[in-house]
């Protein structure tokens, strides 16, 4: 008896492929890229909430005239880095690879969220994803997949997948617009 291959993909991922196969992220990956470090500042911002609530009264002392310094350079200091990022992301490069789950990875595997996502290519070569901006859907061992991704610093960052030997696989492939602008965009590189 065959095992039954799951082939649903979701109505988000089926737009996340729509927009990757012409080369460009959709503006729900851009924005979550962009606006990565803000969650880390954030989070970093949150053990110094009780020295805020602490000093608070010491800050009045400073007066309006010194205040209005620190709110700028708090809000330099966070969109300075966002503007960067957003110019980056903008130009990046969308590539494209039929690649192999070299795990199983079931639904709830997701709670695991330590765990990078493993493939590999036809030479064996294998590819971890540091991140992850694709929804998660259940990965079979050896099953081939189609993978939009693209390179950050950190490493490689998963945009959307779904299994090659879907019935619709054919309509997610890269389309002419994807390989004119991954040329271009090879040129403006060197």
């Amino acid at each position: 008896m065959t095992k039954h291959k799951r082939t649903d993909v979701s109505q988000d991922m089926r737009k996340r492929l729509r927009e990757n196969r012409h080369g460009r992220m959709t503006t729900d990956q851009w924005k979550d890229m962009v606006t990565e470090p803000v969650g880390k500042l954030l989070a970093l911002m949150i053990p110094m909430a009780p020295v805020v609530v602490l000093a608070g009264s010491r800050f009045l002392l400073l007066g309006i005239r010194r205040l209005w310094f620190v709110v700028l350079v708090i809000l330099v200091v966070t969109i300075v880095p966002l503007v960067f990022r957003a110019m980056r992301y903008s130009r990046a490069k969308v590539r494209f690879a039929t690649l192999y789950a070299a795990e199983d990875f079931h639904t709830f595997s997701f709670l695991m969220f330590w765990k990078k996502a493993k493939f590999y290519t036809e030479n064996n070569e294998e590819i971890r994803f540091n991140r992850r901006l694709a929804p998660h859907i259940p990965l079979e061992r050896d099953r081939a997949y189609l993978v939009y991704y693209i390179e950050d610093a950190g490493g490689w960052v998963l945009l959307s997948i779904a299994p090659a030997d879907h019935p619709e696989a054919e309509k997610w492939k890269p389309s002419e617009r994807f390989n004119t602008r991954f040329a271009h965009r090879r040129e403006q590189s060197s």
